[in-house]
């Protein structure tokens, strides 16, 4: 691949995220790019990813490369917490236990409604998924404060791909609430 020329945007960009959904690797049937971007995204039978109801600016992805030589790889990271610990939270918790062997996708909505696919790419599929890393709860000192009852979650991939962003379509759809491979239950 040759070097690419890069322009800076001349419009606003906002930090931070909006949406996160979760699914198991094994639930992606496949993704097509298309000018490096997911125009198609088909899920197994009946599968989805599932929303989940993050705490507002909660929500982190961030990815680190290196390289040497001929090779580079990147560590993707996804952070976020979960407030409120009820058999929702414990039922949440679990399911990330149980689906880390095998390893989950992810799709981060960011500040600008622009879409990002982690754990699955375009040359390793689903061989490099998400894992859980961390699964911290606190229930804080005090009865008021704003770090209190707050259940931290890290997942994490190392990967030799960054993240595959969503084409303008797909990422419009992510940000209505109207994509068919993202369901709220």
């Amino acid at each position: 691949m040759a070097l690419a020329v890069y322009n800076s945007s001349t419009s606003k960009s906002s930090g931070g995220n909006q949406l996160l959904a979760i699914t198991e690797i094994a639930n992606i049937a496949s993704i097509t790019l298309t000018t490096g971007e997911v125009s198609t995204m088909t899920m197994g039978s009946g599968l989805t990813f599932k929303k989940i109801g993050i705490e507002q600016d909660s929500l982190q992805r961030t990815h680190g490369g290196q390289g040497s030589k001929n090779n580079i790889g990147f560590v993707h990271q996804i952070k976020y917490s979960l407030s409120d610990p009820n058999v929702d939270l414990e039922t949440h918790a679990d399911a990330l236990a149980d689906a880390s062997p095998a390893g989950m996708a992810a799709i981060v909505l960011d500040g600008n409604s622009q879409a990002w696919l982690i754990g699955y790419n375009d040359t390793e599929f689903g061989n490099r998924p998400m894992r859980l890393v961390n699964d911290d709860f606190d229930s804080g000192l005090e009865p008021i404060g704003d770090d209190i009852q707050n259940n931290d979650f890290t997942l994490e991939c190392k990967s030799s791909r960054r993240a595959l962003p969503f084409n303008t379509v797909n990422s419009g759809t992510i940000a209505a609430g109207t994509a068919a491979f993202i369901t709220d239950s």
